[in-house]
C-alpha cells in the first residue's frame, strides 16, 4: 500500500514539472542571435500601401506594445507588429495580439493575431500577412 501511495506522490511530481511555464526551463535553451520578426502590410482596395497616422499594437491583456516603427516602412504600408524583443511582454505561450491601424481620425484596421513563443523567438501561428481597407 505504501508503494502506491509513493509511486503515485512521484508520478503527480513528476507530472507537475513538466507541465511547469517556469522561466527555468529555457536556462539551458541554445538560442540564435537571429532576431524573429512579425510583419504586416496594409494596402488599399487597389494593392496600394496605406501609411497609417497611428497604429496600435497590444496583448491579450490590453496592455500596450511599444512598437517603435520604421518611417521607410510604413511609407510602403510595412508595419512590424512584434519581435523576439517583445517576448518579455507576451506573457503567454501562446498570445493573442491586436493591431490597430488608425486614419484621419478613424479606425481603419482590426486585425488579431496569434503569437507563439519558446525560450528563444516569437513567431506568427494566426494572422494574415496583409490586410486590404477600404
Amino acid at each position: 500500500m505504501n508503494h502506491t501511495k509513493i509511486l503515485s506522490f512521484v508520478l503527480m511530481l513528476l507530472f507537475m514539472t513538466s507541465c511547469s511555464n517556469d522561466d527555468t526551463e529555457c536556462e539551458n535553451a541554445v538560442c540564435t542571435a537571429h532576431i524573429e520578426v512579425v510583419s504586416i502590410k496594409v494596402v488599399d482596395q487597389a494593392g496600394l500601401p496605406v501609411q497609417l497616422d497611428n497604429v496600435i499594437i497590444a496583448n491579450h491583456t490590453g496592455e500596450i506594445i511599444d512598437v517603435n516603427q520604421n518611417p521607410n516602412n510604413t511609407a510602403q504600408g510595412l508595419y512590424l507588429l512584434v519581435d523576439d524583443s517583445h517576448a518579455g511582454q507576451l506573457p503567454l505561450e501562446t498570445n493573442i495580439v491586436t493591431f490597430r491601424g488608425m486614419k484621419d481620425n478613424q479606425q481603419v484596421v482590426y486585425q488579431e493575431f496569434v503569437i507563439v513563443k519558446d525560450c528563444c523567438h516569437i513567431s506568427k501561428e494566426e494572422g494574415p500577412e496583409e490586410i486590404t481597407i477600404d
